[in-house]
């Protein structure tokens, strides 16, 4: 062969070259791109391992667990509503042994079982929890118990009796923990072990995830406050347990995406080829993509089936790639709900999943990872705005009903701030799902604007109907 034509040739495979090295195992190119990431936010800690052909190929760790140390592949971390895949995993084992019908009526298993409509109740389908298409809303996920109350979840359940289906069961997509609760419940009831006992029992122990369980210790768990990471406990009670209250770690996580990549195919499996099918494929209801206890998507043209999870002090993110043989898992010590934009574990586990197979990592949002962060010092400002304003306004108001303006004394500005400060404290939180006391949890920085800025606002109502009442009667 001539040397101009091979030299053409090589020009020519440069690319695919490229992109094979990077796809077989060049993890220097992973660590730097989440090195990066997670240098352009306050994440004390982050954890991360990939999975390729059915092995653990790579694990990396990232800052302080708390005690001065950087996480190993085995530091445990609250995996939050990960914990999902497992409670569906857990019910798919028993529909393999005829102990549950996949697509029979819960009160089958909870003859008790109730919500608002009786006749909706009796129509919610185990499947349907699992897909989160049962038509219980997605306010109606958290729930508050006293912890000392050894039958938490049969409770936790039970208070759902009084609970308005937001659609017909199978015809529409919320995301609630509600569902998996009581999913969790029926594992409880039908196999006769508390839930957790089973989940370590029946997928833990036979994956060899030792570093996993619903009663660890581990990384110290940190809350954001405005860019500034505090330490913050993460305890989920066992009334959220099925819907988000495991700890693993990411070697623990990487045995699991291998068993979800092997799919039943290999020795010993966990659950029948027929079962993981069941789990990964999407409902067929509307277009959200969810499965059960997955999610399933496409990450730079790659068809993925990944879930992500946030406790009130940590966030995390796994994916794995049917196709190509991948598994992904990021783990942080850092609750980074996603505002406008992705949270950081699941920018980076798509980062990694791009990587890997030989595509430019992207990154959502206006301002990338920071996107959050920059949202909430807007939101900051616009507080700090409103209460600076308030006694301005009151002044120029004053001024105005001193000239005995007619319409300064039916001001709406009264009827404006009254309005908004019963939006912010009563509307606002259901209509984001999340009841106050939960963003409080889960969101304490922006859940304590939303209270002040209702505060201030009602408060610059009172004050401001008390002087046109006072300077009308004058």
């Amino acid at each position: 062969m001539k040397l101009a034509p091979l030299l053409l040739l090589l020009v020519l495979l440069a690319p695919s070259v490229r992109a094979a090295a990077q796809a077989s195992g060049d993890f220097a190119a992973v660590d730097a791109f989440v090195a990066e990431r997670w240098g352009e936010t306050n994440s004390p800690a982050l954890a991360y391992a990939v999975v390729r052909d059915g092995v653990l190929a790579h694990t990396g760790g990232l800052g302080d667990v708390g005690d001065g140390s950087s996480p190993s592949a085995d530091t445990p971390f609250a995996i939050g509503s990960m914990t999902k895949s497992f409670t569906a995993l857990a019910v798919l084992q028993l529909v393999d042994t005829g102990r549950v019908g996949l697509d029979a009526p819960v009160q089958r298993y909870l003859p008790w079982f109730r919500v608002a409509d009786p006749e909706a109740s009796a129509r919610i389908t185990v499947r349907q929890l699992l897909s989160n298409t049962s038509g219980i809303p997605t306010s109606a996920g958290f729930w508050r118990g006293d912890a000392e109350d050894g039958n938490l979840l049969e409770r936790r359940v039970r208070a759902l009796a009084s609970q308005t289906l937001f659609a017909a069961p199978g015809t529409a997509y919320a995301y609630s923990n509600a569902n998996f609760d009581i999913a969790g419940l029926i594992v409880q009831t039908t196999s006769g072990r508390p839930y957790d006992a089973y989940i370590a029992e029946q997928i833990l122990a036979p994956l060899g995830m030792v570093s996993s369980g619903f009663q660890m210790e581990g990384a110290q768990g940190h809350q954001d406050w405005f860019g500034l990471a505090l330490p913050a406990a993460a305890t989920v009670n066992g009334a959220m347990w099925p819907a988000g209250g495991l700890y693993s770690s990411a070697a623990d996580i990487a045995r699991y995406l291998a068993a979800q990549l092997d799919a039943g195919r290999g020795p010993n499996p966990i659950l029948s080829t027929a079962g993981f099918a069941a789990l990964h494929r999407p409902a067929d209801v509307g277009d959200a993509g969810y499965a059960l206890g997955w999610d399933t998507e496409q990450i730079v043209g790659v068809p993925v089936v990944e879930h992500g999870g946030a406790s009130p002090a940590f966030n995390s993110s796994m994916l794995f790639a049917p196709d190509q043989g991948l598994g992904v898992v990021v783990l942080s010590n850092l609750n980074t709900p996603g505002i406008l934009s992705e949270p950081l574990a699941t920018t980076i586990a798509a980062g990694i999943l791009a990587l890997l197979v030989g595509e430019q990592p992207t990154t959502p949002g206006f301002a990338g990872v920071r996107t959050g962060l920059t949202v909430k010092y807007a939101l900051l400002a616009l507080t700090v705005w409103g209460l600076v304003q308030m006694p301005l306004e009151l002044r120029r108001m004053h001024k105005r009903l001193g000239t005995g303006s007619m319409l300064a004394r039916i001001s709406p500005s009264v009827l404006i701030n009254f309005a908004l400060g019963l939006f912010l404290l009563l509307w606002l939180p259901p209509l984001l799902g999340t009841p106050l006391w939960a963003m409080l949890e889960f969101n304490p920085d922006v859940a304590c604007l939303l209270v002040i800025g209702a505060a201030g606002s009602l408060l610059s109502a009172t004050l401001q109907g008390t002087l046109v009442a006072t300077r009308g009667r004058g």
